[in-house]
């Protein structure tokens, strides 16, 4: 049995790709594990479409993998088409898009199948069928599967329990020189999956639940090690809840330090600022913690007690103090355009961000997912400003377009303020990396659309530009 994993180009611009997909990673660990044999394409890497086609025609696999995320869509949508006109195989899609839109991926793609929640162990059990050449394939929970001209979804998959089951993620499968990451030596790893909060907004709990899973900070501290004694000095944390369990977090810094890990590490996902203490803090520093981002998403008490955040500006603010206390560098994520919002509210989340003592800010725009609350909210009260059947394909949390308006916050206001957020999120990042001389130079420099590409690209597209950025920031 041979499996190829890919992974689609990165949407817009942005040059390259960090390092290896975490998701896929875990995916080639276990069906290896199993004796599958698994290639990987990562067309971040400068594929393209004829790359596939001709390594798909070298290797022959009997079933294709590709992540499928809402922005990168129609791109995707384009690869299998082309795929499928030039060979007879068979396509699974997975990711985040699949758990959102559920059935309609088939509905949209000629993909064979696709796979909705965790992918582990859903792929393990329809590569075992396909070994067996089923053509039934309905007792295989969390499968979205054609039945001839019919779209059949089984019963979705119970979350996996116990994650120290599964092997490590397998990054030594994938052309690590090739990722922007690599010279850092810096890898991603993920500590827990699942978040057990009620965001209104969230999307997470479409494929990873709501239940809050987390590794033994054993097993953690086990794939740090062998990454460590392998050179590998730096790790980004891509918990949504890494602190969650305060207690766990604390052994996890405990064992990095009994252990002599000698590492860097970032929180960068939008950790909780409910979820934290000063003695935390402490140990997070001394065991190597050098960067957290919390999700703050409003700064006003009444939006954030409509979308079920369960916080406080008030606890946003000493989480900030202590952090900066501590010695950590900090970010806070904010969301422009919740329900009951207001242009005047929008704006006191503005003013708010502007007066934290954070490093940099990052603002959003706020998607709708299906499946989610806010969803069906939007349904109710707001109006779309773009189509319901495409708006995932092509914008995203980033960009400056609102998806839809209420009459409490219309559509060009929300726009004004999500520029105002953009704005200010680039302008504190380039003085966080640059120092405020130069970050307020380049800041300047980006206001114009295709310098801020041209930067991105020389800062994190070829080796030349992130050697004179690494430069820059020395200075």
């Amino acid at each position: 049995m041979r499996v190829l994993l890919v992974e689609p180009k990165a949407y817009g611009d942005y040059p390259g790709a960090l390092h290896p997909h975490l998701g896929l990673a875990y995916l080639t660990s276990i069906l290896r594990k199993r004796g599958i044999d698994v290639e990987i394409m990562d067309m971040r890497l400068g594929y393209e479409v004829a790359d596939l086609i001709a390594k798909i025609k070298l290797l022959v696999p009997d079933l294709i993998g590709i992540t499928c995320y809402s922005i990168q869509f129609r791109n995707t949508r384009k690869i299998i088409e082309k795929v499928k006109e030039q060979i007879d195989c068979k396509i699974v899609l997975g990711g985040a898009h699949v758990s959102a839109m559920r059935s309609q991926i088939l509905r949209t793609t000629k993909a064979d199948f696709a796979i909705k929640g965790e992918g582990e162990y859903t792929l393990l059990e329809l590569c075992d069928y396909i070994k067996l050449d089923a053509s039934n394939f309905r007792d295989i929970k969390g499968l979205i599967w054609r039945d001839e001209n019919a779209i059949v979804e089984n019963e979705d998959r119970p979350y996996i329990k116990d994650l120290d089951s599964l092997p490590f993620p397998a990054f030594e499968m994938f052309e690590l020189k090739k990722y922007i990451f690599y010279k850092e030596r810096r890898l991603p790893i993920i500590t827990s999956r699942g978040c057990p909060y009620s965001c209104i907004y969230c999307s997470v709990k479409l494929s990873m639940g709501q239940i809050f899973r987390p590794r033994s900070p054993n097993n953690v501290i086990q794939e740090l090690e062998y990454w460590y004694n392998k050179g590998w000095k730096i790790f980004d944390f891509h918990d949504d809840c890494f602190t969650f369990d305060i207690e766990r977090a604390k052994e996890i810094c405990d064992l990095i330090l009994d252990r002599n890990l000698r590492i860097r590490w970032y929180l960068g996902n939008g950790i909780r600022v409910d979820r934290i203490d000063s003695e935390l803090l402490s140990k997070m520093k001394k065991a190597g913690c050098v960067f957290i981002c919390y999700g703050v998403e409003s700064g006003c008490n009444e939006v954030l007690k409509v979308i079920k955040k369960g916080i406080t500006i008030e606890i946003a603010r000493r989480t900030f103090q202590m952090t900066r206390e501590a010695g950590i560098d900090q970010a806070a994520n904010f969301i422009i355009g919740h329900p009951s919002e207001t242009l005047e509210k929008a704006m006191e989340t503005v003013e708010f961000a502007r007066s934290i003592p954070v490093n940099h800010l990052n603002f959003y725009n706020l998607i709708p997912y299906p499946g989610t609350e806010l969803y069906r909210y939007v349904e109710e009260h707001g109006r779309f400003l773009q189509p319901k059947e495409t708006y995932l394909e092509q914008t995203t949390s980033r960009f400056d377009e609102p998806i839809f308006e209420t009459d409490e916050f219309l559509g060009k206001d929300r726009k004004k303020v999500l520029q105002i957020g953009l704005s200010l999120a680039r302008k504190t990042l380039f003085i966080h990396k640059f120092g405020r001389l130069l970050g307020s130079l380049f800041w300047e420099i980006t206001k114009f659309s295709f310098m801020n590409r041209i930067i991105r690209r020389l800062a994190l597209g070829n080796k030349l530009g992130r050697i004179l950025f690494n430069l820059i920031k020395k200075l």
